[in-house]
């Protein structure tokens, strides 16, 4: 609407003055609106020098804001919040992540560890708890993952969401926690729940449990393939690195 509006005071301003003609304010928003719309019924043209400066400008502008607000739109009716949405199997081999990610980072550092150089026919199913941000939207629909990254609405522990995600036919499930949880040991204990549900609706896949806390582990071991707390890396790292200085 900016862009409509400063570009039918300017045409109306820049005809005006530089060829004595008025044109009052609905014939301008017109002549723009046609022109924004590429549709140019000729009608009501610029019959000015700088009234043809002022259309130029309208339609570079047209071309490198419209892409940027419709972008997010599009994104987010492919990505749709509707909890009928299935994921459609092929003949590439898929993971599904049971997660929540807040950031590009977090969501980026995870799909290159799954489709890397080596799996570049492989795609990954993502079941989310809720709507995914815009940052994770951006990260997902870009040109290296938007035809390899499914993104669902649904829950872990619902037998219907996981057969919606194809769980049973995918060749490894990760459970990932919410980093940015207050309590962690309940973030743990719900995605134990969600191991559990997994492991019985499909015992034969793979499964895999990201843990915020060490003691986690002991309660998701009898259902998951592995389950790994970056907390335990993070102290055996430091130890290693406390044993090679004191070599």
């Amino acid at each position: 609407m900016v862009l409509i509006y400063v570009g039918m005071l300017t045409f109306q301003i820049v005809e005006f003055r530089f060829g004595d003609r008025y044109l009052n304010a609905f014939d301008c928003f017109y002549f723009v609106t046609v022109t924004l719309a590429t549709v140019g019924y000729g009608d009501i043209s610029a019959s000015t020098t700088a009234g043809k400066i002022v259309v130029i400008a309208i339609m570079f502008s047209a071309l490198t804001l419209l892409p940027v607000l419709i972008t997010p739109l599009v994104s987010s009716l492919v990505l749709s919040d509707d909890d009928t949405k299935r994921f459609v199997r092929g003949k590439a081999n898929y993971s599904v992540i049971l997660g929540h990610f807040e950031t590009a980072v977090q969501i980026n550092d995870t799909l290159e560890g799954l489709l890397h150089a080596e799996a570049k026919n492989d795609k990954v199913v993502i079941l989310g708890r809720e709507p995914a941000n815009q940052h994770v939207l951006n990260a997902i629909t870009t040109y290296q993952y938007k035809d390899r990254v499914t993104y669902l609405i649904g829950s872990g522990m619902d037998a219907k969401d996981l057969e919606r995600a194809k769980v049973r036919h995918a060749t490894a499930i990760y459970i990932i926690p919410n980093r940015s949880v207050d309590d962690r040991r309940k973030e743990d204990q719900k995605n134990t729940l969600r191991a559990w549900a997994v492991h019985n609706y499909a015992p034969n896949v793979p499964l895999f449990v990201n843990s915020l806390l060490p003691e986690s582990e002991s309660y998701q071991e009898m259902n998951v393939h592995a389950s790994l707390c970056v907390d335990d890396l993070k102290q055996l790292l430091l130890a290693l690195t406390t044993m090679y200085d004191g070599a």
